[in-house]
């Protein structure tokens, strides 16, 4: 048993700022105080601020994608951190933060083994993926046939034969029409032969995810991202879900408006007062950081648009039946005027919406940059003057064409804990993270007090995973060993060789072979229950 002995209580979703008080816990959970307390490891955290774990809900962190991107890598200074890390470099940096469960945020059915691989040497972290379904042929044609109940079955099957634990929909039907050497156009026009629109696939995954009861609802990156004038699709594609629920991802990049002369400029404020209308949606940010970045997504015609726009070299790939996948490297400058814009953007993004258990911190590593900076765009979030000097080191564009240089709001620690832990926690629907409350998982950081917001978060004293220590004075001691999250909803078996009919109508691939195969064991899986 370890009672963390008075420290400074930050638990958000159990309405605690700032209250003194004990934490005990055995057998990795969060427990009521004993009335033996004799055999107690007792830590004084009395000058401490304590913390639920960070929760991560959007990055790209494993599986053939990250492989690939390891060799179109920008960098070349090796005594500099590095971009593209291993699953074991990313799961002791996100350990050194203070996180402790981290979900993959796009993978595919097809390479579903690969990413497992990575997964399963994240060895320290509860961690998860989301499965790659708006492109799946399957899928598709289930929305076609305008058969609600096998489109239930095939997506319960697919997320059981990957172990994923969401639905990510990645600009619905681009593999279609990339494939067919067109664009999408609106939410309206007709997918490549297929005859399906964007709005009726989104709306179709959202209700058959809402109908599974899946603890987290559709994951979706939204069309047209990065370009000018988008922010109005994005709201368009808001406003299609009806009332749906679902989350939005790297709503960042999609806050982009036009000036007088065409150039981008934030939206941000426009976007706000449109996603603030709709309670049952949550976002994640997105923000950039300058320096190198890695454009890495299976929305193809981004990165096409990216290496027509001049961004060098690049590559893609289609999977039989599913989409594709697409990498490009990025450089985001403090001087470049676009580079500006997206970054002050984010923050003005961040800084503008009102309610940080809906809107979370993200970088859609390493779209956007590292995650490891997120303690810098913490202490940006905290502290208008820091802000204020920031800009002064950027291009102009960031203050002419955005509004961050007029606001004034600074975050405090509690919307830090909301935006880190608490609200990705019941975005997710992990009941049991997120929040320090007697049953909670014991996955705590634990802060010293200090002016330079951007160490403090850098460097938490003390990081419990599972009720053991993990890290301790920046030193890693960590004995859990974490946590495959999974969905398992149920689904009718008999309807499996339908299913792999299908399958082998779109590929080549023997469909035994699709998915994790049944000698795949995964160390600690964890079935986050369904609704």
């Amino acid at each position: 048993m370890i009672c963390l002995r008075g420290g400074k209580l930050i638990d958000p979703l159990n309405h605690r700022d700032g209250v003194v008080d004990d934490i005990w816990i055995q057998d990795g959970r969060i427990v009521a105080a004993p009335e033996n307390v004799d055999h107690a490891d007792a830590i004084d955290a009395s000058s401490w601020l304590v913390t639920p774990g960070g929760i991560e809900i959007h990055s790209h962190i494993v599986g053939t994608q990250m492989a690939t991107a390891r060799s179109f890598s920008l960098e070349e200074n090796t005594t500099s951190p590095r971009l593209l890390m291993t699953p074991a470099e990313i799961n002791r940096a996100y350990l050194k933060m203070g996180y402790t469960t981290v979900f993959d945020a796009a993978m595919s059915p097809l390479m579903s083994r690969i990413a497992h691989t990575d997964l399963d040497r994240m060895m320290g972290l509860d961690r998860g993926a989301y499965t790659l379904v708006s492109d799946q042929s399957c899928v598709l044609k289930a929305i076609k046939n305008k058969n609600s109940e096998e489109l239930k079955h095939t997506l319960a099957w697919l997320l059981e034969c990957t172990r994923g634990y969401a639905l990510k929909l990645v600009n619905p039907g681009v593999g279609l029409t990339w494939r067919a050497l067109s664009a999408i156009g609106s939410l309206d026009d007709p997918l490549a032969d297929t005859q399906l629109t964007q709005r009726e696939i989104i709306l179709a995954l959202a209700e058959a995810a809402q109908s599974m009861g899946l603890p987290h609802p559709i994951h979706l990156h939204a069309s047209n991202l990065g370009q000018p004038g988008n922010w109005k699709s994005f709201c368009q594609t808001v406003k299609a879900l009806e009332g749906l629920p679902a989350h939005f991802c790297h709503i960042q990049f999609y806050c982009y408006g036009k000036d007088d002369k065409g150039r981008m400029r934030s939206a941000a404020e426009e976007v706000v007062e449109i996603i603030s209308d709709n309670p049952k949606l949550t976002f994640d940010a997105g923000e950039i950081v300058f320096g190198p970045a890695m454009a890495m997504t299976c929305d193809l015609q981004l990165i096409e648009w990216l290496h027509r726009m001049g961004s060098g070299k690049w590559t893609g790939r289609l999977l039989e039946g599913e989409g594709g996948m697409g990498l490009l490297p990025l450089q985001y400058a403090k001087k470049d005027p676009s580079s500006a814009v997206q970054w002050a953007t984010g923050l003005e993004l961040l800084l503008r919406f009102p309610d940080p258990e809906r809107l979370f911190l993200t970088t859609d590593y390493p779209n956007g940059g590292p995650f490891t900076d997120y303690p810098r765009i913490i202490a940006w979030l905290m502290d208008a003057e820091l802000r204020q000097r920031m800009l002064a080191q950027v291009h102009p564009a960031a203050r002419t064409r955005c509004g961050l240089e007029k606001i004034e709001r600074e975050y405090s620690l509690f919307e830090v804990v909301q935006m880190t832990s608490a609200g990705p926690a019941k975005a997710l629907g992990l009941q049991d993270r997120g929040h320090l409350g007697i049953g909670a998982q014991a996955d705590i950081r634990c802060y010293q007090p200090q002016s330079d917001k951007e160490a403090m978060f850098s460097n938490p004293v003390l990081v419990i995973k599972g009720g053991d220590i993990a890290i301790r004075e920046g030193e890693y001691y960590s004995r859990d060993n974490g946590r495959l999250l999974a969905v398992q909803p149920a689904w009718d078996r008999e309807r499996l060789p339908a299913i792999q009919r299908q399958l082998q109508e779109s590929t080549s691939l023997d469909p035994r072979f699709y998915g994790l195969s049944d000698k795949h064991q995964i160390p600690n899986l964890e079935i986050i229950p369904c609704k």
